[in-house]
């Protein structure tokens, strides 16, 4: 082959470099039983229309074994060249790289040989043209893989690629893998034009899946959880994965007792830093061990962390480990960090630790935690805290932080904080009980929060007088407030929730909570007017001063208002809480006042502007808070179904049951039987029977719960089958309506005085049916949809009535009107009209 006999010209005063072995020439051996990476091949499948493709990761990411796995199942030639170091000198190079192509495609590159014969052969660019114009020349494609590519930085030799791609031959594919992505003048060019196809390290990890595959049955000698934390600490690295299952494959051999993942990991790190860290500088790993604590960095942080003055840009600094992939990537989630590989941290802290001592490793924790705390990073600050044994520290963070998370209804990071915190220091701090106690209100574990509570004032109690003292008292008297209003006690909620409100040291989220027990209480008593013009005399004097007050303030006057039965003026305040949501970056109350708006546009068969608004509730739910999501997911499920799109409502519903996952909370289990409930009664179905037999019970229990939902439904089912069945729907109806009377919770009243009066015409009682039907006539006549749900044995009702009631019928006109505006021409069918008594 003519390419085989190809020499290298000697330098003047120089004798000629050894010829290439024939290794370098061929494609490595690798391994039996690895993991074919399909998703990476299909990946290659794709890339030969592109002139070129870079493949980067550190040392044991598999490039190697992945482009070896991609050329078996190639047709195409492949020309293969390993590099060396030495490969730098562009006429080395440029010898090398035409022997590979040679071995592939014979009688290629015969006019760069004519040139590397000369004893004067001319500079890289020039090379790199010639070898352009005889690759042009091609007659089929041709695959050129170049392996460690990395080592092009260190010499001249890249020019020859660049020259080769300033005008890429048609036929040509060049591949480059190495650890660092060569310095190609020409690579800016081809990324802007999509003529270069990229893979890099965050891709080259395994996944979950590949690693199930590469590990086997071999994790059968290892402790589960010990093998999670210890491919968690591998962090996708091949060769660790690798690694760890020869190993567990050896005690599987040999039938040896179980191994300990953990070790095997920590042996691995050792071995990475043998090979990796002793090989950097002193200022390096000087710079590198302060951060093994830390996961992410960033030059602000990685510059804080240093006990002494760098020499060098930080940001630089990171750039160029990364740059060179020692175990230093770029964080793809935030511009401008990076990740540290956890092998490369546990071998730095190692080191540290036998080096300096417990001590000093705790104090660097402390270190780390005031970094992160200044970064607004909590949750991690947290961690570090707890590691260095500073339970202080932590309580003081919690307490610093965590009421002003909540106020701001971010209440995700705060169970995490406390669920993190040991046992017996939660339990023996009121700031930690208090929060504690919020929290689980907040999840709807009422009973916790009250043992909690108990425990906190107990504390306090014994505690000195001072300002941190009524601080948190306030905190106690706050939440007290608001579970005795919320559970209808409403004895001294007045008096306390006014002390609360005038006190100057209470914090925001304690006055929040304050205003909205006030109100509820007031409302609850039937002084509806009263706490109406008490909010906005609190709206007025908090307007610009407290933007989580004011919002809370709003979410009272939005409940006040459902309280009567005027939907202007509930839209009004609902939307008024929305619009003080966003100022003051509440999601929860952003969540629950669209939600109702969605529910009166339903009611009053505006179904644009209420999907509009469940949609947007749904969109800012912070996911924490099941009653108001809940609540969206309901009003756009029924207007879905309002419009006859029903399979899209139920395609709504199965998504937001999968996404609660399983087991899904009981209060959210709840709720969506109650949706699929109320779904089927509006498709014209009957709901479950064991829905309807368990609502049916529970509301004669409590029967403001089902008001709005479980009754309404419950009762509006039991007519669909007719007369006969009148009795029992007007039980749960008066049950539900005495209850909601008694709460003056006049919008769940509305909703089911129209069921009162069908079920009251089928009972031969058409007075009473009469008079059901003007109090629910005398709300607002634009609230409709409570009486079309009911369908045609409703519009018949109504139309006799009128016939016969004068005064009624103004009233009665409009409602009329809806009926023929009810969904479209695939409209879910109403509740049928009963068949005539024999």
């Amino acid at each position: 082959m003519y390419g085989e006999r190809m020499r290298v010209p000697p330098r003047a005063g120089s004798s000629a470099p050894p010829p290439r072995r024939i290794v370098n020439l061929a494609p490595p051996p690798v391994a039996r039983g690895l993991v074919h990476r399909e998703r990476l091949l299909r990946w290659l499948g794709a890339v030969p229309g592109a002139p070129l493709t870079l493949i980067t990761g550190a040392a044991g990411f598999g490039k190697s074994t992945l482009l070896v796995t991609w050329t078996s199942r190639l047709r195409e030639p492949v020309a293969w060249l390993t590099l060396d170091p030495e490969d730098a000198d562009p006429l080395l190079f440029a010898v090398n790289l035409a022997r590979a192509i040679e071995r592939a495609a014979p009688g290629t590159c015969l006019a760069l040989a004519a040139l590397l014969e000369r004893l004067d052969p001319p500079p890289a660019a020039e090379l790199g043209r010639v070898l352009a114009d005889d690759l042009a020349q091609l007659d089929r494609e041709l695959i050129v893989i170049i392996d460690d590519s990395h080592h092009l930085a260190a010499g001249d030799a890249a020019l020859i690629i660049d020259a080769v791609l300033d005008r890429p031959p048609a036929r040509l594919h060049l591949v480059l893998a190495g650890r660092t992505v060569p310095p190609l003048a020409s690579l800016g060019r081809l990324r802007l034009h999509g003529l270069a196809a990229e893979l890099g390290e965050r891709s080259l990890r395994f996944n979950r899946e590949e690693v199930a595959r590469l590990i086997g049955d071999t994790a059968g000698r290892a402790n589960p959880v010990a093998l999670d934390l210890a491919l968690a600490r591998l962090d996708g690295w091949p060769a660790g994965v690798r690694l760890l299952r020869l190993r567990l494959q050896d005690a599987q051999d040999a039938d040896d007792a179980p191994v300990d993942p953990v070790a095997v990991v920590a042996a691995i790190g050792e071995n990475l830093a043998a090979e990796v860290l002793d090989r950097e500088p002193p200022d390096v790993l000087a710079f590198l061990e302060p951060l093994a604590l830390l996961s992410r960095v960033t030059p602000e942080l990685s510059a804080a962390m240093q006990a002494d003055a760098i020499p060098g840009d930080p940001a630089a600094i990171l750039a160029t480990l990364a740059g060179r992939h020692l175990f230093v990537a770029a964080d793809a989630g935030e511009p401008g960090a990076y990740r540290l590989h956890g092998l490369l941290r546990d071998a730095l802290l190692a080191r540290f630790m036998a080096r300096e001592g417990p001590a000093a490793v705790a104090e660097l924790h402390r270190r780390a935690a005031t970094c992160l705390i200044d970064a607004r990073r909590i949750d991690a600050a947290i961690g570090h805290l707890l590691d260095a044994g500073d339970h202080a520290a932590v309580v003081e963070l919690l307490a610093a932080q965590g009421i002003d998370l909540l106020a701001h209804d971010d209440w995700a990071p705060v169970r995490r904080w406390l669920q993190r915190v040991p046992p017996a220091v939660a339990s023996s701090r009121s700031e930690l009980l208090v929060l504690r106690a919020h929290v689980e209100r907040n999840q709807g574990a009422f009973a916790e929060a009250r043992a909690s509570l108990d425990r906190a004032a107990a504390l306090l109690e014994r505690a000195p007088h001072g300002p941190h003292r009524q601080r948190w008292w306030w905190e106690i008297v706050a939440l007290r407030c608001r579970a005795a209003a919320t559970g209808g006690d409403t004895r001294g909620v007045e008096t306390a929730a006014a002390e609360v409100l005038a006190a100057s040291d209470a914090s925001v989220l304690a006055r929040s909570c304050a205003i909205f027990s006030w109100a509820l209480a007031l409302q609850r008593e039937g002084r509806i007017d009263e706490a109406a013009m008490g909010v906005d005399r609190l709206l007025a004097g908090f307007a610009g001063d407290a933007p989580g007050v004011v919002a809370y303030a709003t979410i009272a006057r939005t409940s006040l208002a459902a309280a009567g039965h005027d939907a202007a003026v509930l839209i009004a305040a609902a939307e008024a809480a929305a619009a003080a949501a966003d100022r003051a970056g509440m999601p929860r109350i952003a969540t629950w006042a669209p939600t109702v708006l969605a529910a009166v546009h339903l009611e009053r068969h505006e179904f644009d502007a209420a999907e509009a608004a469940a949609r947007r509730a749904l969109a800012n739910s912070p996911g924490e808070y099941l009653g108001a999501e809940l609540e969206a997911i309901a009003a756009l499920v029924m207007t879905l179904a309002a419009r006859g799109a029903v399979a899209e409502a139920e395609r709504v519903l199965a998504d937001e049951r999968r996404r609660l996952g399983q087991p899904c909370p009981v209060p959210a289990r709840r709720a969506l039987a109650d949706i699929q409930a109320r779904l089927a009664l509006a498709a014209g179905e009957r709901p479950d029977a064991n829905w309807l037999a368990a609502a049916s019970r529970d509301v004669a229990v409590s029967p403001i719960r089902f008001a709005p939902q479980g009754a309404a439904v419950a009762a509006a089912a039991l007519l669909a089958d007719g007369p006969a069945q009148a009795a029992g729907a007007i039980a749960i109806a008066d049950a539900a309506i005495a209850a909601a009377r008694a709460e003056h919770a006049g919008w769940h009243v509305m909703r089911l005085l129209p069921i009162r009066a069908l079920a009251l015409e089928w009972l031969g009682d058409r007075p009473g049916a009469e008079a059901a039907l003007a109090e629910a006539l005398h709300t607002d006549p634009s609230l409709v949809r409570r009486f079309v749900l009911l369908g045609a044995p409703m519009a018949g009702l109504l139309a006799d009535v009128a016939a016969g009631r004068p005064d009624m019928r103004a009233r009665i006109a409009p409602v009329l009107a809806a009926f023929g505006r009810e969904g479209g021409g695939d409209a879910p069918a109403p509740i049928a009209a009963p068949a005539p008594e024999p």
